[in-house]
């Protein structure tokens, strides 16, 4: 599994703590405690569709 965080802002850094290193300045997520859970199953999403989300850096 990876998840982009290289921007404060992005959506896997408002899952964790908003702690960060003192020296390098980048989030401390070695020491977030987290629980994985199974998500709900989705249906098909149709070709002609098209998702799009926000920019991290907005």
């Amino acid at each position: 599994c990876f998840i982009p965080f290289h921007f404060r802002e992005a959506a896997a850094n408002l899952l964790t703590i908003d702690e960060i290193d003192p020296i390098g300045k980048i989030p401390e997520f070695k020491f977030c405690a987290v629980r994985i859970e199974p998500a709900e199953a989705r249906t098909a999403v149709a070709a002609d569709e098209t998702r799009v989300g926000e920019s991290a850096r907005t």
